[in-house]
């Protein structure tokens, strides 16, 4: 039987190359089937996000339009502003990393949750601790550029933030762990200096004086952040939990390392800024005011000022900014602002001018304006829109 007869190799190399040359000068009306697949449009690549960067030397802020907030950077030259990123919950404290690379953020509906904008990125990331049994995170600071200490509680929390731990989170894995196994809260790091400030709340037992009511007991403690050191306790108070008081609030230790301001609370409105030698707990300056809201301090990393806000016990009882420069033990007070509440202050890293933001009293939707000064001339303060919770950037 005869096999059916087939085209030899030469053949079909021969009408392939036919084929090419007709394809080639446009003499076939055949579509090939990579002609076929080039007339479908492809699809065109998402153009890549635009991430927005502040100007340097800008102060980032939080502004609040529209019911949302979201993070601005505001240029000083020229008042320019750049919308950073939507957020989608309240800040109630921000700070920038050592660098000025990073911005952390603290939610005021609490939680155990800090969140870090990282400006180069244009990304927000969720830190969460509740893997180490935190549900509420009450504070924290830059330990380096890499790394935040965070004070939290593994309970309910009352007015006082008893049995604080202080853990160490780091912002590129979210990875934490209990810090040294330290108990405290409010912590505090020196910029120049390996040394943590903070507060430890206990309770003490029964108050005798006051039946149903307990003892708090307030130690102010300092730490080398160096292998084999221990906490020193630099002052400490017993009170009534049955009265909203505290001795050593919101410490802040100088870049340095070698002072730090606090506030005591006498009642719900007055309150002392006092500030102290790290080494031996020796006051070496304070300053009555009231409050109509949060303490709020800030260091300058170029000298030993330091500025606060409070209202004068005498009249006029203006909201006025102070600076305390503890080289020459001098005290400068700026503008008076009627029935404002400071809600931030941040310097210049190279301590040129400060930036502070207002707000008015009882307005919690109102997250105020942006001033920045240079306290060590007569020039008045300038404002530059609204914003608060300032950052000054490099």
């Amino acid at each position: 039987m005869r096999q059916p007869r087939t085209a030899s190799g030469r053949t079909v190399a021969a009408i392939g190359a036919l084929a090419l040359a007709v394809v080639l000068i446009g003499g076939s009306h055949m579509p090939s089937a990579s002609a076929a697949s080039s007339s479908i449009p492809a699809a065109a690549a998402p153009a890549p996000r635009a991430i927005p960067t502040p100007q340097p030397s800008s102060i980032a802020v939080v502004r609040r339009e529209g019911g949302r907030d979201a993070l601005w950077s505001v240029a000083p030259a020229g008042a320019a502003a750049t919308k950073l990123i939507d957020l989608s919950f309240r800040p109630v404290r921000m700070e920038a990393s050592p660098d000025g690379s990073k911005l952390a953020l603290l939610r005021s509906s609490g939680g155990p949750r800090v969140f870090v904008y990282d400006i180069a990125a244009g990304t927000l990331k969720s830190l969460s601790l509740a893997p180490r049994g935190v549900k509420q995170v009450d504070a924290f600071t830059w330990r380096s550029n890499r790394r935040l200490i965070v004070s939290g509680s593994r309970a309910v929390t009352s007015k006082y933030a008893l049995n604080d731990r202080l853990y160490a989170v780091d912002v590129a894995t979210g990875t934490s762990f209990w810090f040294r196994k330290l108990q405290g809260a409010e912590p505090s790091v020196a910029a120049q200096a390996p040394r943590l400030v903070y507060v430890r709340l206990t309770d003490a037992g029964p108050d005798p004086a006051q039946p149903g009511t307990r003892l708090v007991s307030e130690k102010l403690l300092s730490l080398q952040l160096v292998g084999g050191s221990t906490p020193k306790v630099i002052a400490r108070a017993r009170y009534s939990d049955g009265f909203d008081i505290r001795r050593f609030r919101d410490p802040r230790v100088s870049p340095n390392g070698r002072a730090l301001i606090s506030s005591t609370t006498r009642s719900d409105v007055g309150a002392t800024y006092t500030v102290r030698a790290v080494a031996t707990g020796e006051r070496l300056f304070s300053k009555d005011t009231q409050l109509a809201g949060r303490d709020v301090t800030a260091w300058d990393a170029q000298s030993g000022r330091v500025a606060f806000w409070g209202i004068a016990l005498r009249a006029p009882q203006a909201t006025r900014i102070y600076v305390y420069d503890l080289i020459v033990d001098t005290l400068s007070a700026g503008d008076r602002y009627a029935d404002r509440t400071a809600t931030g202050l941040s310097w210049a890293p190279d301590g040129s001018r400060l930036a502070y933001t207002l707000s008015a009293f009882g307005n919690a939707a109102d997250l105020g304006r942006l001033w920045i000064v240079d306290p060590a001339t007569p020039t008045p303060a300038q404002v530059l829109g609204a914003g608060g919770l300032p950052a000054w950037l490099p």
